[in-house]
């Protein structure tokens, strides 16, 4: 089997529409699957009529489906493609000292706290346009902002 026909996604993608049945039955001139689906069937990979210009450049694709040669190659693709680990199993923990650990956990702590006053900073501005531009925000009014303006040494707003 000729691996390096498969040098970009692009070809993978077409065989993979092809083994689903959903290619269009022509392919001209202006789309961007009309020299990939000529070299696949060049190469076996699918079948279907290649139309050629004088100079023998493609200017058409007509009828083209997968072979079964295109079939093992896709079945061949998935079984790999399964077996291969994910990025999240490589990860060898055993490698992790606690200083990188560390530094991951502070990152995430300052970026959460970070969010917090930055969205604590929009609802005050908020707060300020509406009572008009530049004057104070609003007063809280609930029970529980009463009581912490209390405990807080600030005399409870009533």
């Amino acid at each position: 089997m000729d691996e390096d026909i498969f040098d970009s996604s692009d070809k993978l993608g077409v065989l993979i529409r092809a083994g689903k049945r959903r290619l269009p039955a022509r392919i001209s001139e202006g789309d961007s699957e009309l020299y990939i689906c000529a070299e696949l069937i060049d190469s076996g990979y699918l079948d279907g009529w290649v139309t050629l210009d004088r100079y023998g450049e493609p200017t058409a694709v007509l009828d083209a489906r997968i072979t079964p040669l295109g079939v093992e190659y896709l079945e061949q693709f998935e079984e790999s493609s399964f077996s291969q680990p994910s990025a999240f199993s490589r990860i060898n923990l055993d490698q992790l000292h606690p200083r990188q650990w560390l530094r991951g956990v502070g990152a995430f702590v300052v970026l959460v706290t970070i969010l917090f006053f930055v969205g604590k900073s929009k609802d005050n501005f908020a707060n300020a346009n509406e009572n008009g531009l530049g004057s104070a925000p609003a007063q809280p009014t609930t029970l529980s902002a009463k009581i912490s303006f209390g405990v807080c040494g600030m005399p409870p707003v009533d």
